[in-house]
Parts: C-alpha cells; sequence; structure tokens
C-alpha cells in the first residue's frame, strides 16, 4: 500500500535561481508534483500511495473523503450484517420467511465484495447462508404446517 523505500528524507536546498522550489518549503528544491493539485512538493513533502504522489494537504483530504481508495478507514462487515439477520430470524422465527431470504440476497450481493481487513468473511458469510438456508425451510415447512391445519 505504501511505498516503503527513502523514508524521512530532507529535502535538498535550491541551488540556482529559477529552480522550481517546495509550494510548503519555499527553500527546499522541488522533487515531484503532487498528483492531485499539481503543487511542486520536496522530498520531504512528497508522499508517495500506490506509485501516485499527493501533498500532505491532498492526501488528508483525499483520505477523509474517499477519493484515494488504498486509504481505506473502514469497510463494511457483510458477514455481520447477514449474521444479524439470521440471528434475528432466530428470535423472532415468525419473521424468519422474510429475513431469512434477504440474508441470502445479501449473502450472494456480497460474496464478491473486497473482503474484511481483519477477519475471514467468506467464511463466515458461507455458514450464514447454510443457516439462513435452513432456517428459511424450517420456517416455511411450519407456515405451511398452520395453514394446512386451518
Amino acid at each position: 500500500m505504501f511505498h516503503h523505500g527513502e523514508q524521512g528524507r530532507a529535502g535538498e536546498s535550491t541551488q540556482a535561481e529559477g529552480e522550481a522550489a517546495c509550494f510548503y518549503h519555499p527553500t527546499k528544491r522541488a522533487a515531484i508534483p503532487c498528483d492531485a493539485c499539481g503543487k511542486f512538493l520536496c522530498a520531504l513533502c512528497d508522499m508517495e500511495v500506490s506509485g501516485r504522489h499527493y501533498c500532505p494537504t491532498c492526501l488528508e483530504s483525499g483520505g477523509k473523503k474517499g477519493k484515494i481508495k488504498t486509504l481505506e478507514r473502514a469497510r463494511t462487515r457483510h458477514d455481520y450484517v447477514v449474521m444479524s439477520l439470521v440471528l434475528g430470524s432466530v428470535f423472532f422465527w415468525p419473521l424468519a420467511v422474510v429475513l431469512c431470504p434477504v440474508a441470502l440476497g445479501l449473502t450472494v450481493k456480497n460474496w464478491s465484495a473486497p473482503p474484511s481487513l481483519v477477519a475471514n468473511t467468506k467464511l463466515r458469510l458461507g455458514i450464514c447462508a447454510v443457516l439462513a438456508a435452513l432456517l428459511l425451510c424450517a420456517s416455511a415447512a411450519f407456515w405451511i404446517g398452520l395453514a394446512r391445519s386451518n
């Protein structure tokens, strides 16, 4: 994700008149322009992320606004959403006919979503999908049996 090359380099001082200088450090020689805003940056200010160069301001604002995808700060845990629906259908079993198909639909929809950064999401999604299918069958059998008895 981050370039671990030369870290903490000090910017070189400008030598000649007319030489490009860093936007943030006017006495330092510009090494590269920011890929987002075009400001000239010295080696100290250059922040490389996934092969692109950013100034500190663009890196911060791009991370907050989500424009720089490799600087993800949060990710939806779809396995927890599906697990909540499955557990909800266990505790509120009359609603299993509605909650289980929703859980199965979310499992299919989010199967190819980027996985969690901390856990094995696909394993949990698979387990929850199997449980949702079993609960759906049991709930459908209950409601069909109830309808036939009346």
